[in-house]
């Protein structure tokens, strides 16, 4: 993310199946080595003995992605300056 990514959340929550004293309460993910492209997925995890999920190995938790601000940007500067313009167009009902 330093270098300009945004992280990007793909999995929120997980199933884990265990005995009730063994849940844990959180599970946590070192994701501060994660260059731009990279991801972390279920097969990274390092659940607590006794934990297991039957979540598919490959199923993406997260990634740096590129940010999409710049054409969000533009696209959304090209409708806002047509906007205005056919809102001036269009009659209203107290202008009639």
């Amino acid at each position: 993310m330093k270098n300009g990514g945004v992280l990007d959340h793909q999995l929120h929550s997980i199933e884990v199946f265990c005995r009730p004293a063994d849940l844990p309460e959180r599970l946590e993910l070192d994701i501060s080595g994660l260059g731009l492209g990279d991801a972390v997925h279920v097969s990274d995890l390092t659940l607590p003995e006794g934990v297991e999920t039957h979540t598919d190995a490959d199923v993406v938790i997260a990634m740096v992605a590129e940010p999409r601000v710049a054409a969000t940007a533009e696209g959304e500067e090209e409708t806002a300056g047509a906007a205005p313009a056919a809102a001036e167009e269009a009659p209203t009902a107290e202008g009639e």
